[in-house]
């Protein structure tokens, strides 16, 4: 089974639940310096990598109920949101690897999960990172925001709008 959750309080991503074959279990995150009280999850803080994630995560179950054939993506240069995202996805920093493992040869799940373009920003021009279609479909994408399953395609803009962030304008990638 394939799934991401994410869990949204107001604008701030709070917790994570990640399952794949290739790691066999539930991975959970929760937001925070530690996972405190919460045994047997790891922990994350609200960077612009995660805040990546989250725009990330969002737009790509937007698009999956409005039935595009787009996919989503952000794009930028050195201080944007794809920029951190694919400088972590590169140094690979613990919280990456608790939020969605590492297979059985050890290698981190989230370069699989995330398709990049121009990744560690090795040529001149911006990145560009999606979530891989073929790793984690959008429709096996959950979104919860303030302990409600968003749903509708109404509430999904809605939050997608409130989580326009910075340098995250909406790009789009053509998948048909």
């Amino acid at each position: 089974m394939k799934e991401l959750t994410l869990e949204f309080i107001g604008l701030e991503l709070v917790k994570t639940k990640f399952t794949h074959p290739l790691i066999g279990r539930e991975l959970r995150t929760i937001r925070g310096k530690s996972s405190g009280a919460y045994a047997d999850f790891g922990s994350f803080q609200w960077t612009k990598a995660v805040k990546a994630i989250a725009v990330l995560g969002v737009r790509s179950k937007l698009f999956s109920h409005a039935g595009c054939d787009l996919q989503a993506m952000i794009e930028g240069g050195a201080l944007s949101l794809a920029a951190a995202l694919d400088y972590a996805i590169d140094k690979q920093p613990m919280w990456l690897s608790d939020m969605f493992g590492i297979d059985s040869q050890g290698k981190s799940i989230s370069k699989r999960l995330f398709n990049r373009t121009n990744p560690g920003r090795k040529r001149s021009g911006p990145t560009a990172i999606s979530i891989n279609p073929f790793f984690m479909p959008s429709d096996s994408i959950k979104i919860y925001h303030n302990g409600h399953e968003m749903s509708s395609l109404v509430h999904l803009k809605e939050l997608d709008q409130l989580l326009n962030l910075e340098d995250t304008q909406p790009q789009y990638l053509n998948v048909a």
